[in-house]
């Protein structure tokens, strides 16, 4: 028996208090996710989250199966989200409509779901075709079966409701939906795990055609986006597609299952809070790819520049086997002794560091403040402020030097004679330099600061980072 066909569908059991811990995890590493975003200066912030939403559309695909090029779906993606002109999108029609849909989600998770929106995001991600006679942009109108195996020895792993009840199906699945977000009191749900019952519901109806698992993750992202009161950096396809083979399998349970939630949801969450930690190292490896460049960029030759962009293009999970002569030479293009020499200036510029264990051979990390961390050697906070909240006993808080450039509202919580220290978000406190501002705030003051400007601001609950 399948799970929509036991007499008591849907009315799935779960327990989401047993979930607070987890709930409450997520809230406090997306805030400080969130005000480690909105404290990059312009260009990295957009640098950050194009390459945040460039890989939860490569990994959104890859989990059903599907391989787009990087370069096409950040094309898109920029051009769709305005940050370059139309022109530039990408002309494969499977990367500009996976950019389409990763675009949509994040510019309209202030609306409710409705028929009409889903069916826009199904349609974006099945591009037409004269090869495969697919359904795009409303609910299929035949039977629908998952299955694997080769014809004659076919394997179903599911069979959805037949297609005159996937109407009605998603319409009480709507009303469920709209009906437990975070502005419906004390019907609402906590984001999380409003996702995760969303994504499995909305599964096991299977409305569409084709494209049900990729909506499904973005109904998940609308859910947590709505939670949080801005749209969600975490990137939940990315943390999933670690886990795919765990991921189906969970779903197949829940499809036989007796409408019982709870391990599903222990392993969504999970995978919830996996993405925020994804989504934390990517803005991290921005941070640090500007601090390197700020540092050394103007100092290195036409070899050493190309070396090092192509390190930083592997992103935030580093280069293969690190950096070696050898492989300088080959990325370089130079001989050896050009490479001995290029690297012997990074060390002495302090733009590498030798890693310990290289044996007969010397391997390089750059000296960025992952690599120094991992060594034991770097520090992420100023240490000014980072003593003035040991002080006030605040700890365990995410602490950012402020951007001049950003509006940063809330109250002010500690100062001394080089640093004031404000509290931006529940978890999120900025370090401003006590000198540059004017005039200068007290503690206990709720204030606006913006270009070391000082304002009164007026008591209101909102997250205090702005552009």
């Amino acid at each position: 028996m399948w799970v929509w066909q036991n007499s008591q569908w849907p009315e799935f059991r779960y327990d989401p208090a047993s979930f607070d811990g987890d709930v409450s995890r997520f809230h406090r590493v997306a805030e400080r996710l969130y005000g480690r975003l909105e404290g990059l200066r312009e260009a990295d912030r957009v640098d950050a989250l194009v390459d945040l939403m460039t890989s939860e559309a490569i990994k959104t695909s890859a989990i059903e199966g599907e391989t787009l090029d990087r370069d096409s779906v950040r094309s898109s993606i920029k051009a769709h989200m305005g940050f370059a002109g139309p022109e530039t999108a990408s002309r494969d029609a499977k990367a500009d409509g996976v950019a389409t849909l990763m675009t949509d989600v994040r510019q309209q998770w202030r609306l409710p779901l409705t028929e009409a929106l889903l069916c826009s995001w199904q349609a974006s991600v099945i591009p037409d075709s004269s090869l495969r006679s697919l359904e795009r942009g409303h609910y299929r109108s035949h039977a629908m079966e998952i299955v694997s195996g080769p014809i004659g020895r076919e394997r179903v792993h599911y069979q959805a409701p037949p297609p005159e009840q996937v109407s009605a199906e998603m319409a009480t699945f709507l009303d469920w939906y709209n009906g437990c977000g975070p502005a419906e009191g004390e019907q609402a749900l906590a984001g999380p795990v409003r996702a995760g019952v969303a994504h499995a519901w909305f599964e096991m109806i299977h409305p569409f055609d084709d494209g049900n698992g990729r909506v499904g993750r973005a109904i998940a992202d609308h859910a947590l986006s709505q939670d949080l009161g801005f749209p969600t950096l975490g990137g939940l396809s990315s943390a999933i597609e670690h886990h795919r083979k765990d991921y189906y399998g969970e779903l197949q349970a829940i499809s036989r299952g007796n409408l019982d939630l709870n391990r599903w949801l222990r392993f969504f969450i999970g995978m919830v809070n996996e993405a925020q930690t994804l989504a934390k190292q990517q803005v991290d490896f921005v941070l640090d790819k500007t601090r390197f460049y700020d540092a050394h960029g103007e100092a290195l030759n036409e070899r050493q520049a190309r070396v090092v962009a192509r390190i930083f293009a592997e992103g935030p999970k580093g280069f293969d086997g690190d950096l070696t002569t050898k492989k300088y030479e080959k990325i370089a293009k130079c001989p050896n002794r050009t490479a001995s020499r290029d690297l012997a200036d990074l060390m002495e510029k302090g733009a590498i560091v030798p890693l310990p264990g290289g044996g007969r051979s010397t391997r390089y990390a750059l000296a960025t403040l992952a690599t120094m961390n991992a060594l034991g050697e770097g520090n992420d906070k100023p240490q000014g402020a980072d003593a003035l909240l040991k002080a006030a006993g605040i700890e365990d808080v995410a602490l950012y030097p402020a951007n001049p450039g950003m509006r940063y509202t809330g109250m002010i919580v500690a100062v001394d004679a080089q640093t004031v220290v404000q509290q931006v978000a529940a978890h999120t406190y900025i370090a401003h330099k006590a000198s540059a501002l004017s005039p200068s705030p007290q503690p206990g003051q709720r204030v606006s600061i913006h270009q070391n400007t000082v304002t009164p601001a007026a008591d209101r609950p909102d997250h205090g980072i702005e552009r």
